[in-house]
């Protein structure tokens, strides 16, 4: 006769091999979910972030020209994750054709060094948020000689005067969302429409 001591003890079951494998499918699936429903809200924070910088771009561009008493352009290129402001250097710089209205423009003074990069010439490059990209700019050429060539960089021409040219710039995000900024040239003021998503539902 055994005594109580001697009793054995009920052994624990441990987990078969296939309810791992279940446990671990279901984890990958619930990250997967987890995943794609942040990536929109995050991806569209930057094209929202996107836009803030390039109306910041348009201001500051306006204002160097008004400061400086010449014209001066924003550059914007298909595919680019960046910006560049410039001044007007005429033919033989940043620029094609003389811009309308712009008489005294080849007289205004040059910059002084430090005032806005290192020098009259310079160029500022303005990057963008990861992941977006400008994807299209239409641009009113009126004034400023004919469009560029494909693949070369469109220009916003900013007047001493305050104006500008009428321009939308629309920038993409990884996820194929699109975001145009507006830029009205009388006021120079510009705005930003709604999201447009790749599967074609504005935000």
């Amino acid at each position: 006769m055994e005594s109580k001591s001697e009793a054995t003890v009920p052994m624990r079951r441990a987990f078969t091999l296939l309810e791992l494998l279940i446990v671990l499918a279901l984890v990958v699936v619930l990250v997967s979910v987890v995943t794609l429903t942040l990536r929109a809200p995050l991806s569209n924070q930057r094209l929202r972030a996107g836009s803030d910088v390039l109306r910041t771009a348009l201001g500051r561009t306006r204002n160097q020209a008004i400061r400086f008493g010449r014209p001066y352009l924003l550059s914007v290129q298909s595919g680019s994750d960046s910006l560049a402001i410039s001044p007007w250097l005429g033919d033989g710089g940043s620029g094609s054709a003389a811009p309308a209205n712009s008489d005294t423009a080849t007289a205004a003074p040059s910059p002084p060094v430090g005032e806005e990069g290192s020098g009259s010439g310079a160029e500022q490059s303005v990057p963008l948020p990861e992941g977006i990209l400008v994807h299209s700019a239409n641009i009113a050429t009126q004034g400023v000689g004919e469009p560029p060539p494909d693949g070369q960089a469109q220009q916003i021409l900013f007047l001493p005067d305050g104006t500008a040219v009428d321009a939308v710039v629309t920038l993409r995000n990884e996820s194929g969302d699109e975001l145009s900024v507006y830029l009205h040239g009388v006021t120079a003021g510009s705005r930003v429409g709604p999201i447009a998503s790749s599967n074609g539902v504005v935000r």
